[in-house]
């Protein structure tokens, strides 16, 4: 039903689905093994401190309870230290795991592109349809069941024989109407078994039907449930692709805005120095401060600026005093001297 690249394509978002799953697990692991060998370092360090300590007391006092004491100590000391290098062994392990899995989660990262989505939510279109189908001939055959139920046209002869049957008891002489009747109901039960017959047959093979379509209907069911459990999945790795190059966009622009008023910070430099004022007057006072989000692959411009930001006016960016030579030198290339 589903062809080759599109199979790959939902793969491969099962599969980095499946690896960042592992890779949380494993990073929820290295917290505790770090807190694990932090434990450990305490023990051993204050073992380490009295050990020292009995060594003392039994070298100035040859005391047979410090000697104890003082093995007891080193026996201890020695179980912490194998159980502090296990932590550091454990620790390592999940470490070297986390970056293999890591750099094999980049390496896949190639995204979801629009036309692996489109597919998939054709393909669950399509299957939607064929569910409406199936119930709709699943419902053709139920009808069909309903309008076949079994006959009985001898209720009213019945009823009527049974009147006739009590006038004979009070004494009416009406042999003759008995017969008669029971010949009709006799007729009448052949005509409605070879009926019920052909119905029963036909409400058999209905029935017979309705498990051929139910099957049917629960196997697209299934893999209409499959294709939903990986919606998220596709849409969350496609989406991946739109933000990353929104990302990108905002990069290019970041770093024009940062041209721009590194420009305005140098003509004000200009303008305090050459002209009346202290400077242009287009940033608002008292000044304030702008903060570009830094985003995930980009440098800051600004070491002593906050982590997570890109540039903020009020910060000497390092291209401040070369954007302000350009500027000069653009407007001394116009004949006025600064």
């Amino acid at each position: 039903m589903f062809n080759n690249a599109y199979k790959k394509a939902v793969s491969e978002v099962e599969k980095r689905a499946s690896a960042k799953e592992e890779l949380q697990s494993l990073k929820n692991k290295k917290g505790y093994l770090l807190g694990a060998r932090s434990t450990s370092e305490r023990y051993v360090r204050e073992t380490k401190h009295a050990v020292r300590g009995y060594q003392a007391s039994y070298d100035r006092y040859l005391n047979a309870g410090d000697k104890n004491t003082l093995q007891e100590a080193k026996n201890r000391l020695l179980n912490q230290e194998k159980e502090l290098k296990q932590a550091c062994n454990e620790l390592q392990e999940v470490e070297e795991k986390i970056e293999r899995l890591t750099a094999q989660i980049v390496a896949s990262k190639s995204g979801t592109n629009h036309l692996a989505v489109i597919e998939h939510q054709g393909n669950i279109e399509t299957i939607n349809e064929s569910i409406n189908n199936f119930n709709n001939l699943i419902a053709a055959q139920n009808k069909i069941i309903a309008n076949n139920t079994a006959i009985n046209g001898t209720v009213e002869l019945i009823a009527e024989h049974g009147e006739l049957l009590t006038a004979m008891a009070m004494g009416k002489n009406n042999q003759a109407e008995i017969n008669s009747i029971e010949a009709q109901i006799e007729k009448q039960e052949a005509s409605d078994n070879k009926a019920n017959t052909k119905r029963g047959k036909i409400i058999k093979n209905a029935q017979s039907t309705i498990v051929g379509l139910t099957k049917k209907l629960n196997k697209v069911t299934d893999q209409l449930k499959e294709l939903n459990a990986v919606t998220p999945l596709l849409m969350d790795d496609y989406l991946q692709i739109v933000a990353l190059e929104a990302a990108s966009e905002y990069q290019k622009l970041a770093h024009k805005i940062h041209l721009s008023i590194n420009k305005l910070k140098a003509v004000d430099s200009l303008i305090e120095k050459n002209g009346v004022r202290n400077d242009s007057g287009l940033f608002p006072d008292p000044r304030w401060e702008i903060h570009l989000p830094l985003m995930d692959g980009m440098e800051k411009i600004q070491a002593d600026h906050a982590e997570r930001c890109y540039m903020g006016i009020n910060n000497i960016t390092p291209a401040l005093n070369e954007t302000l030579e350009q500027v000069k030198s653009e407007i001394q290339e116009k004949g006025i001297i600064l």
